[in-house]
């Protein structure tokens, strides 16, 4: 039933009345509330909370009915710290209402002990526990505010008690008197009870005999008679407006504004938010518990929910699609990768046997004809005696420095020995670029008339293995690029999916709840 009485009052909240709802819960702060009281002291002909209350109104009135109730229910759910679920059925709604409830109920005992007395002396289901409370809280303060009545006002205001006592039906007089112990319902019998039980009792009573149907038009009646509202406030503003009091100078409200301080006002300002959470239920259970059951429209309701659920799972749609393309992109880097390495591999062996070739073709290299010696392969041989004749006279130099007795040619010539070995280490790597070369001449040249005969055999095969070797390099290179290119294509998909997840968080972020149904 909490539910049900929750779920009407919100789907059948319309125009103002959920406009004041909505900025009364969702965009009240704590810092506000402060600043507009201190402007009232300095401007007391001015209600700066009702203003600030006013202008919030008509601002929203750019979005949908629809669209409010969706936000004011989500953040309701959110502050609540309920989980999230699909509203595609009243049902759902209901249940998802009745936590809320429970939630709010649970909330005010833990942080007004005033409504855990209350609560422990009633049986009633939590709707009607904070409503009934929230009704106590404006008894009380007509009391208060009572006292300060000139006799004037006091009359008038007895008048239209009575005057409301005696418009409801004689069985409704006759429990009324029996709860007050009293004979008959007269201005004097009424005055007397003021002034002994105060109003807060008198108006309970009234309120628990003919129901809450009453507590809206006598509340309405007396504090316009008795001028408690002081200025245009709506009556769901005022209620909202004596429980923020509470809150402003309860421990809280006290500690916050003897600190003064901006950053543990920020602090503080989430909780106090919580703290009107029940506040606003009640708003919404008020018409609920009052009224009897009216059907809701719902239809417009999950229509706005589920363009919010449908922009989701686009959203997720589209980031499946980019992952899937990211697989296929990973498995396709995989290919390239595996591609490269039989590549790398048998260009490796193909490397390896052209070397082994080349090396035999320069084993008979020496056998060649005369005429059958081209030009560079003459050179070549030429500059390659030259150097083993320099290597030659250099390991020359270092046996004779070796046999210099002495402690200082030991000493010099150790120095001389390392500088002519580094010499001969590159004397040695020139003379086997030069062979290098020579061989490659020679497998150019192709001999003819060279014994052994199968040495032109060999060339030839040395220029496949080399055309082979080529290939395999241009096939690697052409990998090596496709792997690139398909590592770029994968990080710009990652990319793509960081953009549409962050995307997919701050929907979330606005529409609480839709987290927890991906």
């Amino acid at each position: 039933m909490d539910g049900k009485r929750l779920a009407q009052g919100l789907l059948n909240a319309t125009g103002d009345d959920l406009r004041l709802v909505y900025a009364l819960v969702m965009e009240t702060k704590l810092y506000d509330l402060l600043l507009a009281k201190a402007k009232d002291v300095m401007t007391k002909d001015l209600n700066h909370f009702e203003q600030n209350l006013q202008a919030e109104i008509k601002r929203l009135h750019q979005y949908p009915d629809e669209q409010l109730q969706l936000q004011l229910f989500l953040y309701m759910l959110e502050q609540l710290e309920i989980k999230g679920a699909h509203y595609n059925l009243l049902t759902e709604i209901e249940y998802a209402c009745t936590q809320i409830v429970e939630k709010a109920h649970a909330l005010q005992l833990k942080q007004d002990k005033q409504y855990k007395q209350f609560a422990e002396k009633r049986d009633e289901q939590p709707s009607v526990l904070l409503v009934l409370y929230q009704m106590q809280k404006i008894f009380e303060s007509f009391d208060q505010k009572g006292a300060d009545l000139d006799d004037e006002t006091t009359e008038n205001l007895i008048q239209q008690i009575e005057a409301y006592i005696q418009s409801l039906p004689l069985e409704k007089q006759r429990q009324i008197k029996e709860k007050l112990n009293i004979d008959e319902l007269t201005n004097s019998t009424i005055k007397q009870l003021i002034a002994t039980q105060g109003t807060a009792v008198l108006m309970a009573i009234i309120v628990e005999v003919a129901g809450f149907a009453a507590f809206t038009t006598l509340t309405s009646t007396i504090a316009a008679t008795a001028g408690l509202l002081g200025v245009t406030l709506p009556f769901g503003a005022y209620m909202f407006a004596t429980s923020a009091l509470s809150i402003l100078t309860g421990p809280v409200g006290l500690a916050l504004i003897a600190v003064g301080g901006g950053a543990l006002i920020n602090y503080q300002n989430q909780k106090v938010r919580k703290a009107f959470i029940p506040i606003g239920i009640v708003q919404l259970l008020l018409p609920a518990v009052i009224e009897e059951e009216q059907p809701v429209q719902v239809e417009h309701f999950i229509q706005e929910w589920q363009k919010l659920y449908d922009k989701q799972q686009k959203i997720l749609q589209e980031i499946a699609t980019y992952e899937m393309t990211k697989q296929q992109q990973q498995a396709k880097k995989d290919a390239f990768e595996e591609q490269m390495r039989l590549h790398t591999d048998q260009h490796a062996k193909k490397r390896a046997m052209l070397t082994n070739k080349l090396a035999a073709i320069e084993k008979c290299s020496d056998l060649i004809a005369v005429h059958e010696k081209s030009p560079a392969y003459i050179q070549l041989t030429s500059e390659m005696a030259n150097i083993l004749q320099t290597m030659n006279k250099k390991q020359s130099e270092i046996e004779a420095n070796r046999k210099q007795a002495g402690l200082w040619n030991t000493v010099k010539n150790t120095f001389a020995n390392q500088s002519i070995t580094s010499q001969l280490k590159e004397l040695n790597e020139k003379y086997g670029l030069k062979e290098q070369l020579r061989t490659e001449e020679v497998v150019k040249m192709k001999p003819q008339q060279l014994k052994p005969q199968q040495l032109k055999a060999q060339c030839i095969t040395a220029e496949e293995y080399q055309f082979e070797l080529d290939q395999l390099q241009k096939e690697i290179q052409i990998t090596r690029t496709s792997i690139q290119q398909t590592k770029d294509a994968i990080s710009t998909t990652e990319r793509q999916i960081q953009q549409v997840k962050g995307e997919c968080k701050k929907h979330q972020k606005k529409w609480y709840g839709l987290e927890h149904i991906v």
